[in-house]
């Protein structure tokens, strides 16, 4: 759902759990947010932006994945 962030998510060896942990939500929840089945709210996007990737802009870390194919079109 979230190409660009799962990718850093992948760098910096975060995974679902940690999001959990930060979020301080429970994993299934965080599941169905990083796979599209429920929204993240703006304030949990910028929380995952400022702790752990605070050089990206939230546009691009949040880049859903039919936006990118739309702009390889």
């Amino acid at each position: 759902m979230y190409p660009n962030l799962n990718a850093e998510m992948k760098r910096r060896k975060k995974k679902h759990s940690d999001v959990a942990t930060l979020l301080d939500i429970n994993i299934s929840t965080t599941s169905d947010k990083m796979t599209g089945k429920s929204d993240l709210k703006l304030k949990e996007c910028k929380k995952i932006r400022n702790e752990w990737f605070p050089n990206y802009t939230i546009d691009y870390l949040f880049e859903l994945e039919e936006e990118l194919k739309e702009k390889e079109e």
